[in-house]
């Protein structure tokens, strides 16, 4: 099964860099509270490295938009207790810590594009993820990147394109980081992610601009490339030419699989016997990304029940449909500053998606901004949108913080 799907995981040239550290100096002891119940406590804060200047702006360097860093960074593991179907679980997120002699500029949060072996964990920590250390980390914010539901700490399986999980799992992570890290009462946030993690950016955005979060004063969220429309995105992936394409039956099945496991169905009703065995070694985290490309199939009819897929495009009230829509994150007005950003030819996430995103929000009034890059596909949009990004959030950094 082709596991690219929404993923970081496919880097291009220009986004590879090496996870190089620097000699580690004297790093403050692992943290461990007290046993931790609710969401949002801490469990463990544990050093991971230390990355000087040098090396972060080596990083930065294999990125467009001539990135200049300003400091180095501690690196992090945050373990903290969140919560998945109403089960307290332990989930983590590699945190960034600015060396630097004054406080951050703010904290950004990074969500990353879907990946499926659990070995891709930000906090394990990955080569992939000292991008984020770099841009952000390595000019002045505290810079956290959940691990995401199912990797790291968390044991359950991955909760892939579910808005709500997700959210709740964010929302813990920066309250265990501002317990931890002992911010300011007002920190300025600012949010971005990046395919799949564009369409939770906007999900936290939706959520945060009704329910503030405590300590944390929400100024700007850069949504990149995320599948914010799924009706039809699904729709046309169960259909030929997509039907047959690795990425898009990849796409449609793992959604399959984890919104049955949201909802407590058995996989008998959703794939065909033959695969019924297969899903959950496919997205369980632990087949490497060459082992499931050598078992894609043909087609997506082959892989999922034709009553299944019959329901799915003739009941709009059927289960999966109805999981579907819940999962969008594009009809809403945004009040804290929403900016997307599309790749004109993306190949992953149609960038149809996005901009439906900016003009039901413009259309209802929302503090809303776009930006196309022409002729970018997936991957390029995603190595593109890092300069422009840290710029915006540099920006609004120095405006005086408000009070909500």
């Amino acid at each position: 099964m082709r596991s690219q799907v929404l993923s970081v995981a496919v880097i291009a040239a220009g986004l590879i860099t090496a996870c190089a550290s620097s000699p580690s100096t004297a790093a403050p002891e692992t943290r461990i509270a007290a046993a931790a119940s609710q969401s949002g406590q801490l469990v463990r804060f544990e050093p991971i490295d230390q990355l000087d200047l040098a090396t972060l702006q080596q990083t930065a360097s294999e990125l467009p938009g001539a990135i200049a860093v300003n400091n180095g960074v501690r690196l992090y593991r945050l373990v903290y207790r969140s919560s998945v179907r109403g089960q307290a679980i332990d989930a983590s997120a590699l945190v960034a810590v600015p060396d630097t002699q004054g406080p951050p500029r703010g904290v950004v949060l990074y969500l990353r594009g879907s990946d499926i072996p659990r070995n891709a964990a930000p906090s394990t920590p990955n080569g992939i993820w000292t991008n984020e250390a770099a841009v952000f980390g390595g000019n002045g914010f505290v810079t956290i990147v959940p691990d995401y539901i199912g990797f790291g700490a968390s044991p359950s399986p991955q909760a892939f394109l579910l808005t709500d999980e997700n959210v709740a799992d964010f929302r813990a992570a920066l309250t265990a980081a501002q317990e931890e890290l002992a911010l300011g009462t007002h920190t300025p946030l600012f949010i971005t992610g990046f395919s799949q993690g564009g369409q939770l950016s906007a999900a936290l955005h939706r959520d945060l601009d009704a329910r503030p979060l405590h300590g944390y004063d929400l100024r700007e969220t850069v949504a990149v490339a995320g599948p914010h429309e799924l009706v039809r995105t699904f729709a046309a992936r169960i259909e030929e030419p997509l039907a047959s394409n690795p990425i898009a039956m990849g796409y449609v099945a793992w959604a399959a699989y984890t919104f049955a496991w949201r909802e407590g169905r058995r996989l008998e009703e959703v794939f065909a016997p033959a695969y019924v065995a297969q899903a959950p070694r496919w997205f369980g985290g632990s087949m490497s990304m060459i082992e499931l490309l050598g078992e894609a199939p043909g087609s997506i009819t082959e892989v999922l029940r034709p009553e299944f897929l019959a329901s799915v495009r003739t009941d709009r009230d059927f289960w999966f449909n109805r999981m579907v829509r819940e999962n969008e994150t594009y009809d809403w007005a945004p009040r804290a500053p929403l900016h997307v950003i599309l790749g004109t030819a993306d190949d992953h996430v149609d960038p149809a998606a996005t901009r439906i995103l900016y003009e039901r929000a413009r259309a209802r009034g929302g503090n809303v901004s776009i930006q196309e890059f022409p002729g970018f596909n997936h991957m390029q949009t995603g190595g593109a949108a890092y300069a422009p990004t840290l710029a915006r959030f540099e920006a609004l950094a120095a405006v005086p913080q408000t009070r909500r």
